[in-house]
């Protein structure tokens, strides 16, 4: 009925920018998931590294790029979620429902959290990744033994060698132009995404902010509505 709908102008801007908001969510949730699942989809990359890896030094390196790949499977949940609460939001500021917003406070800051959390564990894991990759690309390019093993990651990123300094030791270094070497290629491969993945997190944890604020608003604009039609 009209008389509990949200009444003045600027509780309906207030209506109006959370329903915005919300659709904010449902678009930013949907590219925080096909970003994490991308990522970690992305069989030829992960399997590669995983069997250079085994093959070199399967202890902690390995370990760290499997928190690495958890954190982004934690983004990829996260997301989703959200994706389908800011929808569930949008149903909220049409209804009005005092029950709906608080529940949808409830899910959205706890999301918030989890997604914040992740995305600090994703970024820090990143740069142990990068060290373990450091650590395996070295040996691998000082133990000649070894150096067949980075054959399938040389095909799979057209990279030359192991590192820049272990390049020279690489029989595709003595060609003209040869491609980079495999750890810079890989470190700009996971940078490029992981900032872009990483940026739409974040924003999408301020824009969550703003969606419990609005909540707020509108709950206790509504709620005055129910008071006001009571005692009239």
């Amino acid at each position: 009925p009209l008389s509990r709908m949200v009444y003045g102008c600027g509780n309906t801007f207030v209506k109006f920018v959370f329903f915005f908001i919300n659709l904010l969510i449902c678009i930013f949730g949907g590219l925080v998931f096909g970003f994490s699942l991308w990522a970690n989809l992305d069989k030829d990359f992960s399997v590669r590294i995983k069997e250079l890896i085994h093959s070199v030094d399967p202890g902690t390196d390995f370990q760290d790029l499997g928190k690495y790949q958890a954190s982004l499977w934690i983004l990829t949940a996260m997301a989703a979620l959200l994706f389908l609460v800011g929808f569930l939001g949008c149903c909220g500021a049409v209804c009005e429902s005092s029950v709906l917003l608080s529940l949808f406070f409830f899910i959205v800051i706890i999301c918030t959290f989890c997604l914040g959390a992740a995305g600090v564990v994703a970024a820090v894991n990143k740069e142990k990744f990068y060290d373990g990759m450091h650590h395996v690309l070295a040996k691998c390019g000082e133990q000649p033994e070894l150096r067949q093993n980075l054959k399938p990651i040389e095909d799979l990123l057209t990279c030359c060698g192991a590192t820049s300094g272990t390049q020279q030791s690489f029989p595709c270094a003595s060609k003209p132009n040869h491609a980079p070497d495999c750890e810079t290629v890989i470190h700009k491969y996971v940078e490029t995404n992981g900032h872009t993945l990483l940026v739409v997190v974040f924003v999408m944890c301020a824009v969550n902010l703003l969606a419990l604020m609005f909540a707020c608003i509108i709950c206790r604009a509504s709620r005055r509505v129910d008071y006001t039609a009571y005692y009239h």
